[in-house]
């Protein structure tokens, strides 16, 4: 029914957006949310909203979404917020009365095509799949974000627009106030000291981060003469790396050298399981760790298992194992076993080299 739709939002997925096979097909719970909505909330419509109802047409069209599939509302609050309501053949979208106020109605396609990207690229089945616990749910989550900005910004066919857009919401100033300087605010980086950032239980990357990937995205080929060539899908990966570099700086360092250190634990006591298995810890095995690990580290666990007898050696270091285990799964859930089997393989290698 919309297939079409669903192929071309593909083409501008952002490659940390990961795709889900899933299909969580929720029409009952997406008949009461309408039901509610209507009662609750204004259908946006030609009766109602004339303009509005032709600009969300427009979008509709650009995205080559049949807009019979959609149904579109505004309800009461001061806050500036857009929502996507999804099942597997239709959704809901509904904004706030705070932000169809701060918008102008070219703006408003902007907004209306990023909510319809999370119904196109079936954002609502990845999530309701994942562990909504761990930092990687999170990190998916912003990715999605810059998948869905691309969307709104075929939307609206505007880089400006788009721009607009983003600078109106993270402000909450209208045109009354704002100099639109695009370049002057995405230069605001710059300014981050991206040492205090930790970002992990965020949903959403800075907008200012999302400007400048937006900015990228709209250097490409395909929005200065939709190409459908292959060159632009190796200009959209190239565009994705500097995305991704912002994204690693800015927001997601942190989680990077989390999960990094998990793993680096994870094996030491692996090892140090092994260790205790072996009942000796000689100086060849230190050395052989050293590929690994410091030298403080080696130190410190030589010392750790000396102070223990073997009895109590293996029960520590073992719930010390899985303790890490459990964590790391916890942060980073999506392929833990292959993580845990390569693991094993340089825990291998290290006792092996050291016979």
């Amino acid at each position: 029914m919309y297939t079409l739709a669903r192929q071309q939002a593909e083409r501008f997925r952002f490659d940390g957006d990961s795709p889900s096979e899933a299909n969580i097909d929720d029409v009952s719970g997406l008949t009461q949310a309408r039901g509610q909505f209507y009662q609750d909330a204004i259908e946006i419509s030609s009766l109602l909203v004339p303009e509005l109802y032709r600009r969300f047409r427009i979008a509709c069209e650009r995205l080559e979404v049949p807009d019979d599939l959609i149904t579109p509302f505004i309800y009461s609050s001061k806050e500036i917020q857009g929502e996507c309501y999804a099942s597997g053949e239709g959704c809901i979208i509904r904004f706030s009365s705070g932000l169809i106020e701060l918008l102008d109605d070219a703006e408003f396609e902007f907004v209306v095509g990023h909510e319809l990207g999370h119904f196109l690229l079936n954002h609502h089945a990845a999530n309701a799949s994942a562990d909504q616990l761990s930092l990687e749910y999170f990190r998916r989550r912003r990715s999605q974000e810059i998948s869905c900005d691309r969307i709104g910004l075929i939307a609206c066919s505007s880089l400006d627009t788009a721009l607009r857009a983003l600078m109106k919401t993270v402000s909450g100033l209208t045109n009354r106030h704002l100099r639109f300087d695009f370049l002057a605010y995405i230069a605001q980086l710059r300014k981050v000291e991206t040492s205090a950032i930790d970002a992990s239980l965020t949903t959403h990357p800075s907008t200012v981060i999302r400007a400048k990937a937006l900015l990228w995205f709209s250097l490409s080929d395909f929005m200065k003469r939709k190409a459908t060539s292959h060159e632009f899908g190796a200009q959209l990966t190239q565009i994705d790396e500097r995305v991704r570099r912002d994204l690693d700086k800015f927001v997601d360092r942190a989680i990077r050298e989390r999960i990094a250190n998990l793993k680096e634990d994870l094996l030491l006591w692996m090892v140090a399981t092994e260790i205790v298995r072996i009942g000796a810890f000689s100086t060849t095995l230190q050395s052989q760790m050293l590929s690994k690990f410091d030298r403080e580290t080696v130190d410190k666990l030589r010392s750790f298992l000396g102070s223990l007898s073997k009895v109590s050696a293996e029960t520590i270091v073992f719930e010390k194992m899985v303790s890490v285990r459990d964590e790391l799964e916890k942060v980073a859930p999506g392929g833990i076993v292959d993580l845990f089997s390569a693991l094993t393989e340089q825990c291998r290698n290290i006792i092996m080299g050291s016979a």
